[in-house]
C-alpha cells in the first residue's frame, strides 16, 4: 500500500527513481507496516473478548486512527522542509523524504480503509476456507497415495536389468564390415 503512494508522488512530479529512494520505501514501508499490525493487534485482542466482528473493527480503526493519523502527520510535516527546499540537486535527504511523504500520504487512507475491509472479508470466509483447504489436502493425501502403487512398480521395472537381446540366426546385418 506504501508503494502505491512512492510511484504515484514520483509519477505525478516527474522524479527519478534513485538509490536514495529505495532506502526512503523500507522506511516507509515499515511505518505503514507498524500501522497494520496496531490495527490487527487491536482487532484480535477485541476478538478475543467476545466482540461481535464488524463492531470489533469499527471501534479498533476508531481507537488507532488518532495516533496514526498523528504518526503521520509528525513524520509529513518534519520531513516536508527537506522536500520544499532541497540542497542540492542530488540531495540524499530530499529524495528520502521526498519518497516517504508521498508514500504516507497515500498509504495512511489505505490502511485505515482496506485493512478493516480485509479483515472483515477474511474473518467471514475463515470457517469456509479452513473447512475447503482440508477437504483439498484429504482429497490430494489420497491422490497421492492412491498412485504409489504403480510409482513403485514403474522404478522397480527401470531398477532392474533387462537381458540383451540375443540375435537370432539370419538376422545379423553384415552389411556393416
Amino acid at each position: 500500500m506504501a508503494l502505491v503512494g512512492v510511484s504515484a508522488g514520483f509519477w505525478m512530479f516527474d522524479r527519478i527513481f534513485s538509490p536514495e529512494a529505495y532506502v526512503g520505501s523500507v522506511f516507509l514501508v515499515g511505518i505503514a507496516v507498524n500501522n497494520s499490525i496496531l490495527l490487527i493487534d487491536s482487532f484480535e485482542k477485541k476478538k478475543k473478548a467476545g466482540m461481535e466482528l464488524r463492531l470489533a473493527v469499527d471501534e479498533v480503526v476508531e481507537e488507532r486512527l488518532r495516533p496514526i493519523l498523528q504518526t503521520t502527520a509528525t513524520t509529513v510535516l518534519g520531513l516536508l522542509p527537506l522536500v520544499l527546499w532541497p540542497i542540492s540537486s542530488q540531495d540524499l535527504w530530499g529524495t528520502l523524504a521526498f519518497t516517504v511523504v508521498c508514500g504516507m500520504i497515500i498509504s495512511t487512507p489505505l490502511v485505515l480503509v482496506t485493512l478493516p475491509a480485509l479483515i472483515q472479508i477474511t474473518s467471514r470466509r475463515r470457517k469456509n476456507m479452513f473447512r475447503r483447504i482440508s477437504l483439498f489436502l484429504v482429497l490430494l493425501t489420497l491422490v497421492l497415495f492412491a498412485g504409489c502403487g504403480e510409482e513403485e512398480e514403474m522404478v522397480r521395472e527401470t531398477l532392474e536389468p533387462s537381458p540383451l537381446p540375443v540375435p537370432r540366426r539370419g538376422e545379423i546385418d553384415v552389411s556393416m564390415k
